[in-house]
């Protein structure tokens, strides 16, 4: 596909779309817990994914921090976040008790290896566990055309 000299239409751009939100309460604990997935998706290498997260946390009865992965958690196909790393990483810290929070962002992952594969939102949290009620987990994955 060769951009220079004119515009694409999105529909030439976008190879997927794929959105997900949780259908029951989340624990999060301090052992970890996937918060939700996109579920499977298949990639070519050189496709850009742009994953888009929200998560609603309330933090239990004991001040501690708690944290969120998002990445690729199962598949054939390979991705990273920037330079070496594979994922992206948010902590919040520190959390007072029954502190509610949210994380909305988008982050941007290229494919290195063809295949299939779903992206995850991984959360554990310290001091106290967290709950993510019904609909407050959220992912959404646009696959855009690599090379």
């Amino acid at each position: 596909m060769n951009f220079i000299g004119g515009a694409r239409a999105w529909s030439e751009l976008r190879k997927s779309f794929q959105e997900a939100s949780n259908a029951g309460v989340v624990t999060v604990t301090a052992g970890g817990i996937e918060v939700i997935n996109s579920g499977s998706m298949q990639v070519a290498v050189g496709d850009v994914l742009f994953v888009n997260v929200y998560v609603k946390m309330t933090k239990g009865g004991t001040a501690g921090h708690s944290d969120l992965t998002t990445g690729q958690s199962i598949g054939t196909g390979a991705v990273k976040f920037i330079g070496a790393f594979v994922n992206a990483f948010e902590e919040f810290d520190p959390q007072p008790i029954n502190a509610i929070w949210s994380l909305v962002r988008t982050y941007m992952f290229i494919v290195t290896t063809a295949g299939t594969l779903t992206m995850q939102v991984f959360g554990s949290s310290a001091g106290s566990d967290g709950t993510v009620q019904i609909g407050n987990g959220r992912i959404s994955v646009t696959v855009i055309r690599g090379s």
